[in-house]
């Protein structure tokens, strides 16, 4: 099996915990939320799995003192408005640094940073100004918000029981003469915008159709005549309807869709090392995760453990509560729109990878190259006008250039996939999201693109400092995370109107690896040592800043 193909059939029985068929854990139904539903290639199935798995016990950790789950604390806001309290008094309760952490109904929060309690206000008030603004709701009584539903059972006498859990805020009421069960899933932008798999919709519309109360006091176990699940936007006030459903329909779509899925995704399942390995309760077991304990040069004795990557250390120098807030996975601003620049060179990106990606492989050639160079899109961003033959004539000079020029259609490539390195001595899982890495000879290149429209080259000496990307992908491979060949390299190519430009660095080069771990530990020292992330107000700053419309120290901006 290839190094970088990153799956694995093989899930220990140490990983799921030594259970045998007279093992008291196999009796432990598995947890599993509809989130596993939506599970994409970039994720690990492994870790969902062992997340599912509650007789896996996480090891001890430390946790940061600022809040690091947004949804915990503006659901104890959700609830405390529902039992009667304003937007304005729920959040007054929630605690903000440097004030101390407190419990609300039963669960700790975390003292918030300044700029997410700007948001959970903004968040609840758009949530109660959708459902008060909905026709819909005119015409229901007798409502109440409920403990939540699950669902428990087992596919057959000798597979392990799983109990199904459906996330969001669930309700009851009725609508004329019908007894409805509801699902409200908050969603941090508009709604209606996310894609709901059909299997996800019968997930969430079976358990609400036959689930029995979480809680075991909960009074409303009656059967409803009809479910809803609906999306609630918190940026906007926007609401959408995923499914309108009687329970009749929400069995058939379970069963038609839903349930072989799962049977799918919880049979011994793939690996794949990305963002997931953070969280992942069986990470010590994973052969596929390289561990480099000193790569970054850092001490994290007593940090929380935390993913590391050079746009997270870029952020950071700009405003480090802006690289909280983007950890936090807070929305953008709705209002800014996208410079120009940033939309080209994402369009030129996703062309690309669409043409790299293709089996089998071939060279970019003049007709793979836009029909329509004054207006076309990839990858959802549309390009119009002079921006879009600008981005048009860079394809062109990529065809000068392109890393397939001369590869056996059978050689490996890899487009846009996680490289991740494990530094327990930083208490950091450090990663990248590599443009391209292919073989040549045996040897893997690592490819980096980069789209400009200046035209003044950048200084060799000065390459590594420019794009520190390129400085990390030298550590990458370094610590064997990307093999090192005798024929590996590391690529920039840079296009721009004007022509290509494509820049080699030699990994293997002491003098490179020096220079690189000046510049990665630039870039992630100072983020590192930070769990509190003040604001950096500038004009300049706040100007660019897609989070300025709720953060209270930004300059020049109306708050939401």
């Amino acid at each position: 099996m290839n190094w970088y193909h990153c799956r694995t059939s093989v899930y220990s029985y140490r990983a799921r915990g030594g259970m045998g068929a007279g093992d008291e854990r196999s009796r432990v139904p598995l947890l599993i939320f509809s989130g596993i539903t939506k599970l994409s290639d970039k994720d690990c199935r492994a870790q969902r799995n062992a997340k599912t798995d509650t007789t896996i016990k996480r090891g001890r950790r430390s946790y940061p003192r600022l809040a690091d789950k947004p949804f915990s604390a503006f659901s104890a806001v959700l609830t405390m408005i529902e039992k009667g309290a304003s937007v304005d008094a729920a959040c007054a309760r929630l605690p903000v640094w440097p004030d101390p952490g407190v419990r609300i109904f039963g669960e700790y929060i975390a003292p918030l940073h300044k700029g997410l309690l700007s948001w959970i206000h903004h968040a609840a008030g758009s949530y109660v100004t959708a459902l008060r603004n909905d026709p819909f709701y005119q015409d229901t009584y007798h409502e109440r918000a409920t403990s939540g539903w699950r669902l428990r059972y087992a596919p057959s006498a000798t597979d392990r029981p799983r109990e199904l859990r459906i996330w969001g805020r669930s309700h009851i009421y009725m609508h004329h003469d019908q007894l409805v069960r509801e699902l409200r899933i908050p969603y941090n932008g508009t709604a209606g915008r996310r894609h709901h798999p059909a299997e996800e919709i019968g997930f969430l519309a079976y358990v609400l159709a036959t689930g029995e109360p979480v809680a075991d006091d909960d009074r409303d176990a009656a059967s409803p005549q009809r479910v809803r699940v609906v999306e609630v936007g918190c940026a906007d006030g926007t609401l959408s309807v995923i499914c309108d459903m009687t329970p009749e329909e929400a069995d058939d779509a379970f069963s038609s869709t839903t349930a072989p899925l799962l049977d799918r995704l919880l049979s011994p399942p793939a690996r794949n090392v990305g963002r997931d390995c953070l969280d992942c309760k069986i990470r010590d077991d994973c052969g596929l995760l390289r561990r480099a304990p000193g790569l970054l040069d850092l001490d994290g004795h007593g940090l929380p453990p935390r993913i590391w990557s050079v746009t997270a250390g870029r952020y950071h120098a700009d405003c480090p509560a802006k690289a909280h807030f983007r950890a936090l996975q807070l929305p953008d601003d709705p209002s800014t729109e996208e410079p120009a620049a940033i939309r080209q060179g994402r369009a030129v990106h996703a062309w690309l990878r669409d043409l790299h990606e293709r089996r089998p492989l071939r060279p970019c050639s003049p007709g793979d190259l836009p029909t329509e160079p004054s207006r076309w899109e990839a990858g959802g961003h549309a390009l119009d006008g002079a921006v879009a033959k600008q981005a048009a004539e860079m394809l062109r000079h990529h065809l000068r250039v392109c890393p397939l020029l001369g590869l056996p259609p059978e050689s490996q490539v890899r487009c846009e996939r996680s490289v991740v390195v494990e530094d327990r001595r930083a208490n950091i899982l450090a990663l990248a999201d590599v443009d391209m890495l292919y073989q040549r000879d045996g040897s893997w290149v690592y490819r980096e693109l980069k789209t400009t429209s200046s035209a003044h080259p950048v200084p060799g000496p000065l390459l590594l400092w420019r794009y520190p990307q390129l400085a990390f992908a030298v550590l990458l491979f370094e610590s064997g995370a990307i093999p090192l060949g005798s024929g590996s390299a590391i690529e920039l190519e840079l296009l721009a109107p004007h022509g290509p430009d494509v820049r080699l660095i030699d990994p293997s080069s002491a003098r490179i690896r020096e220079k690189a771990h000046s510049v990665v530990r630039k870039g992630s020292a100072a983020w590192h040592e930070d769990d509190l992330y003040p604001p950096a107000p500038d004009e300049r700053t706040c100007g660019a800043c897609s989070y300025r419309y709720f953060c209270p120290s930004a300059i020049g901006a109306s708050r939401a």
